[in-house]
């Protein structure tokens, strides 16, 4: 399929996607789940809840990126904090947390190991984590008002980050991550 391509993502117009197996990223899954996040607008809308306090001076990485290389890769699978290192050089995982048009985006960096771990801290703070638990309940509440007020069952299961903990550190003492 040489002429056109398969669709195009409205996030970033640049990048096209074409059934040409031999030259498609390990994590190309990744720009799908990109495209419904943009659709729907989760992480824009997280990020903007959020209280980030961090010295703008010194903020390479925007709020809603470091949402998306986290999110995304725990949806591709990668739970451990170890595997930023090894998504940081795909281009497609790149490509979908980056918000920056253009080609140059498969040079840019990811985050780094540290960054993503004061992540977690940062959102686990008292009024991310409060608005992390709204994030999470609003849509039970839309589909309950959807469906006339009544939920006949449903589920909502959040368990803790799975990041071991080594040494004395804060809170590992509840399930040893």
């Amino acid at each position: 399929m040489s002429e056109g391509g398969l669709f195009g993502f409205s996030f970033n117009r640049s990048v096209k996607l074409r059934a040409e197996p031999p030259r498609v990223p390990a994590e190309a899954g990744v720009l799908l789940i990109r495209e419904v996040d943009h659709r729907l607008g989760l992480t824009n809308g997280l990020a903007a809840r959020l209280e980030d306090n961090r010295d703008r001076r010194f903020i390479r990485y925007t709020m809603v990126g470091l949402l998306r290389e986290r999110l995304y890769a725990f949806a591709l699978g990668f739970s451990r904090q170890d595997d930023a290192g090894r998504l940081a050089h795909d281009p497609a995982f790149k490509t979908a947390v980056w918000d920056r048009p253009g080609c140059g985006v498969a040079d840019e960096r990811l985050a780094s190991r540290p960054t993503s771990s004061r992540l977690v801290s940062f959102l686990a703070g008292s009024h991310n984590g409060e608005t992390l638990r709204q994030f999470v309940y609003e849509p039970v509440l839309r589909h309950q008002r959807v469906r006339g007020g009544r939920i006949n069952f449903g589920v909502v299961d959040l368990d803790g980050f799975p990041i071991e903990t080594h040494g004395e550190q804060p809170g590992a003492v509840y399930n040893g991550y």
